[in-house]
């Protein structure tokens, strides 16, 4: 296999902002096969040579991998490879060739069985915050099962694959129980919310459009148009028949809204004088009520009124009787 050389580009600006490269590795990844792979950008930017057929790709999928969704993956587009013709089990099992058995069907030829387990590895250094994660991936095969299975661990830490992730024996959940032992990682067993975390930790925002750019662009061989190419990889293609639809319903609301106001204010119109005919009926009703009121109370009052008048005259007929009873009493006249 032909070698592969990254060379750092060194800036004289070195201040180099956000989390950056720091070191990829890989172990049975394609045909990088039995050892480590390191490739050692160190924060700066690197250009990645090397013959055809070197395992540029391979090292480049294998960074995908650790950042993409599955079903996103596009393995080999630097090289103009067709979809499908690499996929994580080609990279599991280090397809290299494919022979024709007697029949005349291809049968894919690989460096490896399903009796080992392959990794890659990312770690990303800020050196604003002084702070580093490291993204991993395990690849292994149950028994009797044809799919591979992914463990995926999220570090706020430096880990590397000689360290972390061998002397584990043969089983992952051996793996996995001496992994839980550092409290500085996290492990997922799918990929969105180990996505989720990753993002959060490297500051990519929630919503994907970073990933989704660098997928578009990291394999990319050459930018034919500078405008085409930040149309159809940095600005979001318009759904033209589902924005007119969706102008469509927002007028009918609209304007079922403007209709209801326009109803509204006409019966507002036509209800205004009748409520001020209720409300001068109420004031009448209310005056009727107190007339009524004051006119059972009258006849008491003018009963009281009346029994202190009476009882004055009493008073005086009485004196007056007074007076006569006096004047009818006999003189005691004696003649004798």
């Amino acid at each position: 296999m032909s070698v592969l050389a990254a060379t750092s580009l060194n800036n004289e600006d070195h201040s180099l902002h956000g989390f950056r490269l720091q070191n990829f590795s890989a172990l049975n990844w394609g045909t990088f096969d039995h050892k480590v792979w390191d490739l050692s950008p160190e924060c700066q930017n690197s250009l990645l040579t090397g013959n055809i057929g070197s395992g540029k790709s391979t090292m480049v999928d294998g960074l995908t991998t650790l950042l993409v969704p599955t079903r996103k993956l596009a393995f080999n587009k630097a090289a103009g490879a067709e979809d499908k013709e690499r996929s994580l089990e080609s990279y599991f099992y280090g397809y290299y060739t494919s022979q024709q058995d007697e029949f005349g069907k291809a049968r894919s030829i690989g460096l490896r069985k399903d009796n080992h387990y392959s990794v890659v590895l990312a770690q990303f250094h800020s050196d604003a915050l002084e702070q580093s994660i490291t993204l991993a991936q395990v690849f292994w095969l149950k028994p009797g099962e044809k799919r591979v299975k992914r463990l995926f661990i999220v570090a706020q830490t430096v880990l590397t694959i000689t360290e972390h992730f061998s002397n584990f024996g043969s089983q992952i959940n051996q793996l996995k129980k001496q992994l839980r032992k550092n409290d500085q990682l996290e492990l997922f067993d799918t990929f969105p919310p180990y996505a989720q975390c990753f993002s959060k930790l490297l500051g990519l925002g929630t919503d994907g459009k970073a990933l989704e750019l660098f997928n578009q662009t990291i394999s990319m061989k050459s930018v034919g148009s500078v405008t085409d190419f930040v149309r159809q990889n940095m600005l979001e293609q318009p759904d033209v028949e589902v924005q007119l639809q969706e102008l469509e319903r927002n007028y009918d609301d609209l304007k079922r809204l403007h209709d209801a106001v326009v109803d509204a204010r006409q019966k507002v119109e036509l209800l205004t004088p009748v409520d001020g005919y209720g409300k001068q009926a109420l004031i009448a009703a209310n005056d009727k009520i107190h007339i009524e009121q004051c006119r059972e109370l009258t006849e008491p009052y003018m009963a009281k009124r009346a029994i202190n008048l009476y009882q004055t005259r009493l008073q005086k007929r009485q004196q007056e009787l007074q007076k006569l009873d006096i004047k009818l009493v006999p003189f005691p006249f004696n003649f004798d």
